[in-house]
Parts: structure tokens; C-alpha cells; sequence
């Protein structure tokens, strides 16, 4: 008898427990269910479609007018971080100075990464002297955003790119925009470019 008392005992076990985990296992369910809002607003015009008893396309024009009412009802999108302000900065920015291609990719690099008016939030303008030339290179890449800054030198009206062997390196000279210094009539050394 005793060997048949303990194939007993784990089935008795099984049947007390079972009704705890019975009445557990509806709760962890619906902790896992929560609707986002848009299944909500779903779950929402399907009861309503359901109570009107809508079939067909008669259906479908219910539950498109409801989806987009509701939609539009919903609470409006929180506001933007402090990246997503710079990028539609820069990209107004971008846009009011029609930059396109490499130009555009080199601009957005440099506001996108605090380089320029726009891009620096604290930063104050950097201003350039009566030849347009700025104290230091650090400044001209501030103020001149995308455009390359070049070195320039007023006596010749020539300027050197960066990389170049006399960038930065004439007495005479000073940093600028690209742009600038071709506005202001200089010309590239060795006329290339």
C-alpha cells in the first residue's frame, strides 16, 4: 500500500496547485497585453464598427474615418531633443544656401558637430577683419560652416587650400572663407581647383 500512497500523493500535489497557478496565469497575461495607443484607438473603432453591426465597404469607410479622426485627436508628438533641433536647423540652414552634393555633406558635418553659428548653441559670432580674414583657423571654420577655409594673402590676391604647402605658413596672410576670398577677387595658387 505504501508504494501506492506515493504515486498518490504527487497527483494530490498537481491538484492543489494547479488553482494557484490557474488564477496567476490571466494576471501575467494581461500585464504582457498592454495596447500601445494605436491599438487602443484600433481596439476602439472595431467596438464601435461592431455596435453599428458594419459590414464591407461600408465597414472600411467607418474604421478609415475613425483610425484618422482619432489620430488626429491624439496628443501631438513630444518635443524634439536637442540633436533633433540642430539637424532641422542645419537643414534649413542647408536649404536657404541650396547646397547640394558634397558641398551639403560637408556643411551638415560641420553644423551637425557644432561648427558653425547655427550648429554652436553658445557660441558667439566670430567676427573677421576689414580684409575678411580671421585670427585663427579655429574661427574660420566656426564662421565658414561647410566652405573651406583657405589661407589668404591681400598683397598677391592669392590663396592656398588647406593641406597645401604654404597654408597658414605667409607673412602676409590670414584665414578665410573659400567663398570670400573668390567674392573678394582672389585666385587659388597655381590656378587649380
Amino acid at each position: 500500500m505504501a508504494p501506492r500512497m506515493m504515486l498518490v500523493l504527487p497527483v494530490l500535489a498537481a491538484l492543489a496547485i494547479a488553482p494557484a497557478a490557474a488564477q496567476q496565469a490571466p494576471q501575467a497575461q494581461q500585464a504582457q497585453t498592454a495596447l500601445t495607443a494605436p491599438q487602443e484607438r484600433m481596439k476602439a473603432c472595431n467596438a464601435e464598427a461592431g455596435a453599428k453591426a458594419l459590414n464591407g465597404e461600408a465597414r472600411q469607410r467607418f474604421m478609415s474615418d475613425c483610425l484618422s479622426t482619432s489620430a488626429a485627436a491624439s496628443p501631438e508628438q513630444p518635443p524634439l531633443t536637442a540633436q533633433q533641433e540642430r539637424m532641422r536647423s542645419c537643414n534649413a540652414e542647408a536649404a536657404s544656401k541650396k547646397l547640394s552634393g558634397d558641398p551639403r555633406e560637408r556643411f551638415m558635418s560641420s553644423c551637425l558637430s557644432g561648427n558653425t553659428a547655427t550648429g554652436a548653441p553658445a557660441a558667439a559670432p566670430v567676427a573677421a577683419d576689414s580684409n575678411g580674414r580671421f585670427a585663427s583657423e579655429a574661427s574660420a571654420k566656426r564662421a565658414c560652416g561647410g566652405d573651406p577655409v583657405v589661407w589668404a594673402n591681400p598683397g598677391s590676391q592669392i590663396f592656398h587650400a588647406s593641406g597645401t604647402q604654404f597654408y597658414g605658413r605667409t607673412a602676409d596672410g590670414g584665414y578665410m572663407c573659400r567663398a570670400a576670398a573668390e567674392k573678394a577677387g582672389y585666385r587659388l595658387a597655381g590656378g587649380k581647383g
